[in-house]
């Protein structure tokens, strides 16, 4: 898994996981400043452009 720019810290250690146990939840952390979010793909919708 390749690690992305953390928006917090500005380093190059934030990575994600999926979590399908009941919806299907995004969780993104940074592994140097603790920094964490939460996409709730069952949001997700289709571009009708």
């Amino acid at each position: 898994m390749a690690t992305q720019i953390c928006p917090n810290c500005k380093l190059d250690s934030f990575t994600w996981s999926i979590d399908e146990d009941e919806t299907p939840l995004t969780r993104w952390g940074c592994y140097e400043c603790g920094y964490a979010a939460f996409e709730d793909e069952s949001l997700e919708r289709e571009c009708s452009n």
